[in-house]
């Protein structure tokens, strides 16, 4: 509900997919106002806690939603946070992966091994009944 990362300004991201036909789904994720953080930097691995004032907003997650036609959904708690896994895996079509095996069979083999026997016959025509008139 707060764009405090990335160089692309949501609003711009959720355009772009919405003009690829891309369906966005919006989970609202957070709380309004002065928040815990436990947070350990991947680079240093320096662990920071403290609080943190959030800006969190539906309303602007709700924007986002509407500007790339998708669909907000609200998750304060966490079995609402998997409820709207289940609700996007019901609205989405699933593609079903399979294995698919390709072959390549070489083409200049059977070229050769035809070229090779028509300069053996051209040849054995030669010595057996050329050369008996040479």
């Amino acid at each position: 509900g707060e764009n405090n990362a990335g160089s692309v300004h949501p609003s711009q991201a959720a355009s772009a997919l919405s003009a690829e036909g891309v369906s966005l789904y919006v989970i609202g994720v957070g709380s309004y106002g002065e928040v815990p953080i436990d947070y350990i930097d991947p680079v240093t691995k320096i662990r920071r806690t403290g609080s943190f004032e959030s800006k969190y907003s539906t309303e602007s997650l709700k924007k986002l939603a509407d500007v790339a036609e998708g669909v907000f959904i609200p998750a304060p708690s966490a079995e609402s946070f998997q409820s709207a896994f289940k609700t996007i895996n019901k609205k989405e079509a699933t593609v079903s992966r399979g294995l698919n095996r390709t072959s390549k069979q070489s083409v200049h083999e059977p070229i050769l091994l035809f070229a090779l026997s028509v300069l053996c016959a051209a040849l054995l025509y030669r010595n057996f009944f050329l050369g008996a008139f040479l």
